[in-house]
């Protein structure tokens, strides 16, 4: 194998020395040519100016998601539920159906309005 490298090298080096004395044939002017011809056009940069009207902004529509009842979770670890979801350690807001199943962890227990308000020191 160190052979056929060798012989690569030899070949690479061959190539290499035949291009050196093509270029140092050509006079200046075509080396320019050449290298003019491999570069591209260089790109044109267009400047737009968008136009923005002030417009009132839009009020936001209540979604399917918002307009579920959730529950306020408390939990003393971090857990990943495939199909049900996840909680953090701490206070979690989850659907009526995810705290369903939530709540036979022994884990999670309901947290009250007043005390997700006392957690965040409010």
């Amino acid at each position: 194998m160190s052979n056929e490298l060798f012989n690569e090298e030899e070949e690479f080096l061959a190539l290499l020395e035949e291009e050196a004395a093509e270029l140092a044939a050509k006079t200046d002017e075509e080396v320019l040519e050449t290298v003019s011809e491999e570069v591209e056009e260089p790109a044109v940069v267009k400047e737009e100016v968008l136009e923005v009207e002030d417009k009132p902004a839009k009020t936001p529509k209540a979604d399917k998601k918002s307009a579920e009842k959730t529950v306020a979770l408390l939990s003393t670890r971090s857990v990943s539920w495939n199909g049900v979801g996840k909680v953090e350690v701490g206070y979690n807001i989850v659907t009526e159906e995810q705290a369903e199943k939530w709540l036979t962890r022994n884990h999670i227990t309901v947290a009250t309005p007043e005390d997700v308000a006392k957690g965040y020191g409010l």
